[in-house]
């Protein structure tokens, strides 16, 4: 494969992926100033969701708590997202190993729906699989964490 069809395929997977995670607050699209997408193809592989809203972090189950709009936060909804997030995880890895490309560990997708600006970071350093406590949702935390304290 090309560099330019490997670039434009990693792309649209990375933009598959937003718009998973976009998908769950689309109603209240007004109010959604950022989607954060976490993933981790590490030892395990890891989808996971945040969003700012209304100027205030929140994760995913706690979107309702920002929102006067109230949006399905169901668990099947929730789990249907994160699994159709896992498919696109899964072409990630799919796509660097069949092109014998060094598979990041893991990428943090940012948009911003009102700009349409779009940034993502990809990373190949080890973040949890050699330390004996983390996993992927430590890893997640913190950049939670981290966007919280950038924006207070």
């Amino acid at each position: 494969m090309g560099i330019q069809e490997f670039d434009k395929n990693f792309q649209e997977i990375c933009e598959a992926m937003v718009q998973v995670a976009f998908g769950l607050v689309e109603s209240i699209e007004k109010n959604v100033e950022s989607v954060y997408v976490y993933v981790s193809i590490e030892e395990t592989l890891a989808y996971d969701v945040f969003y700012k809203i209304n100027g205030k972090i929140v994760t995913k189950g706690k979107v309702n708590d920002v929102s006067k709009k109230k949006v399905d936060l169901s668990d099947d909804t929730i789990l249907s997202m994160l699994d159709e997030g896992m498919e696109y995880v899964n072409q990630i890895d799919d796509l660097f190993k069949s092109d014998k490309r060094e598979i990041p560990t893991q990428l943090k997708l940012v948009y911003e729906p009102k700009s349409g600006k779009f940034d993502i970071g990809i990373s190949y350093e080890i973040f949890y699989s050699n330390h004996k406590e983390w996993m992927s949702e430590t890893i997640f935390d913190r950049w939670v964490e981290e966007v919280k304290k950038s924006i207070e």
